[in-house]
């Protein structure tokens, strides 16, 4: 639920709210990939780069265990890649 509420916030372009429910969904579910990586995205764009990097990092960790939105045969609403994180990790780093 905070995930999505998160993802309602943050395509409404409310950054606080949504990091807020990021914040909770992460709280609650430790190994997040897709939390991570959406707070990733807002944390970026507030300036907040040492931070970025190191929680994609952590996202990267939490996907490669599993711990993402997926269901199979079919893609769920915002589903999030490995190619996403390491596209988001790079341009971090450039």
């Amino acid at each position: 639920m905070f995930f999505d509420r998160g993802n309602a916030f943050y395509e409404a372009g409310n950054n606080i709210t949504s990091l807020g429910n990021f914040d909770k969904a992460i709280q609650y579910f430790k190994q997040t990939a897709d939390s991570k990586y959406y707070k990733t995205k807002i944390l970026n764009e507030q300036g907040n780069k040492s931070e970025a990097l190191r929680l994609v990092d952590v996202a990267i960790v939490d996907f490669n265990d599993g711990y993402y939105n997926n269901r199979g045969y079919v893609e769920t609403l915002r589903q999030i890649y490995i190619e996403d994180l390491t596209d988001l990790k790079d341009s971090l780093t450039n």
